[in-house]
């Protein structure tokens, strides 16, 4: 339930942020707070371990633990932690065209193969990435304010 208070919380944000004129071009590049489908799928990590070829036990003395996650994933959802939104990536060069589609292919037949194992290793990435995304905000923040202070905006 506290998930799905957190998602209502987010959307509710977005739509009051919408409109807001006064945000940088750059912050476009960041979601304000894990997106709902993103925070779906983490949520579920505990259910990924459980069920994946680690066989994680179900046991009682792990219920804590998975609440305290749960709780932690409903956070960062209604949190103003920015998150990288990947709306900014380029054109893929013609010259690394075939490694990004073969990485793509071998993704999807991991994930076809080894749904939870795969959906386990995605999670956590994605969960890795947030301090950088939060570093790369921040350093774009700066940026923008020295600009101002120069008056160059």
């Amino acid at each position: 339930m506290v998930f799905a208070i957190a998602m209502a919380l987010r959307l509710a944000r977005f739509n009051v942020t919408l409109d807001d004129t006064e945000k940088p071009a750059w912050s476009s590049q960041f979601f304000t707070g894990m997106p709902a489908p993103a925070g779906a799928i983490a949520v579920l990590l505990p259910l990924y371990l459980h069920l994946s070829a680690l066989d994680l036990p179900l046991h009682h003395a792990l219920v804590p633990f998975e609440i305290v996650y749960v709780l932690c994933i409903a956070a960062l959802t209604a949190s103003r932690i920015p998150h990288w939104s990947g709306k900014s990536i380029a054109r893929v060069p013609r010259e690394q065209v075939i490694f990004v589609l073969f990485g793509v292919a071998v993704v999807i037949l991991l994930l076809a193969t080894f749904p939870m194992e795969m959906l386990i290793v995605l999670t956590l990435a994605y969960l890795a990435q947030i301090p950088f995304s939060i570093r790369r905000f921040r350093w774009l923040q700066r940026q923008d304010r020295v600009a101002v202070a120069r008056g160059e905006v």
